[in-house]
Formats: C-alpha cells, sequence, structure tokens
C-alpha cells in the first residue's frame, strides 16, 4: 500500500508541476514526521484557553503515523467534555520530497526547516 500512496503523492507534484507557469513556483510546509518520537515526546500541546485544551498523541508505524486528538471543551455549565479522533499522516522525509520534485522536473529545489517541527519546501518550474 504505501508504494501505490507514494506514487500518488509523486503523481500529485507532477500535476503541480504542469498545473503551473513556466517560471512560476511551487510553496510547500508540512510537518516532517519522519523521525520516530519516544515516550512522552509523542503527547503535543497544540492548544490551550480557558475553555479549550487540545493534545495530540502521535502513534508511529513504518510508514504512517496515527494521530490521536484529545479535545476537552468546557460546557457552558462549566464541566469538560472529551472529544476524541484519530487520523493516518504519511512518514515523507523532506529530502524525498525534493528528489521527487526534481524527478518530476522542478529545478531550484530547496528544503528547510521551519518552527514547530516544519518543513518548508519550494521549487521552480522552468
Amino acid at each position: 500500500m504505501y508504494h501505490r500512496v507514494t506514487a500518488a503523492v509523486t503523481q500529485l507534484l507532477a500535476d503541480l508541476y504542469a498545473a503551473l507557469t513556466p517560471g512560476g513556483r511551487l510553496v510547500l510546509s508540512f510537518r516532517d514526521l519522519s523521525p520516530s518520537r519516544t515516550g512522552t515526546s509523542r503527547i503535543i500541546p497544540v492548544h490551550s484557553d480557558a475553555d479549550t485544551i487540545l493534545t495530540c498523541f502521535l502513534e508511529y508505524g513504518p510508514d504512517v503515523v496515527t494521530v490521536h486528538d484529545l479535545l476537552h471543551q468546557r460546557t457552558a455549565q462549566r464541566d469538560w467534555t472529551l472529544s476524541t479522533s484519530a487520523y493516518r499522516k504519511l512518514r515523507i522525509a523532506p529530502d524525498w520530497v525534493a528528489d521527487r520534485l526534481a524527478e518530476v522536473g522542478f529545478r531550484d529545489v530547496r528544503h528547510a526547516p521551519a518552527p514547530r517541527r516544519m518543513t518548508l519546501v519550494t521549487a521552480a518550474r522552468q
């Protein structure tokens, strides 16, 4: 399955190349989930205020990370409710994305870390 998904990502990048006019630039930002977090570093406080607390827990598999969201919200009665959800994200390294961009025709491909474990990738269409 992972090969099919990465093939779809490569096709998406090729489609983005085709959609840009010559000289156009592509700017991508995404969270680099390729290195595994362990122990309590897998628990991420995302947002909190007087009435809301959002925390994520990351569960690492070989090709995907399952993100578990825990949303605590204060009700009108001042009680707390808990809502949960989970979804999967691909573990794609910035180097892999840069290589695929070059493979589909982009030039001047660059990537650099951005705040909050994000990655910024830029590329130009010839």
